[in-house]
């Protein structure tokens, strides 16, 4: 073991896809469930985990909000990098 699951942030998602004829729609014109969620999972060794754990938000988040979140647990200075991204960082929803 290295070690590494103290220390590493792991960050699971995925994109809505383009949509191939589900619910008889083609592309994204039309917001539904399937266009606009995505799954998001986030695990930082060092927030405690049985604060969030299991949980889910009905929070909106953006995939732009991710570019954010990792930044925040990285302790960069996101307006440092690209400051005109728009975004907010996702970790206060595990608190």
């Amino acid at each position: 073991s290295l070690g590494m699951e103290e220390t590493t942030a792991i960050i699971v998602t995925s994109d809505n896809g383009i949509g191939m004829g589900e619910n008889g729609i083609f592309a994204k014109q039309v917001f539904t469930d399937y266009v606009t969620r995505v799954p998001l999972f986030i695990r930082v060794p060092w927030i405690d985990s049985s604060l969030y754990a299991g949980k889910t938000t009905p929070a909106y988040a953006q995939l732009v909000d991710v570019y954010r979140t990792i930044l925040e647990i990285g302790e960069v200075n996101p307006s440092e990098i690209a400051p005109d991204v728009t975004s907010q960082s996702l970790l206060p929803l595990l608190y």
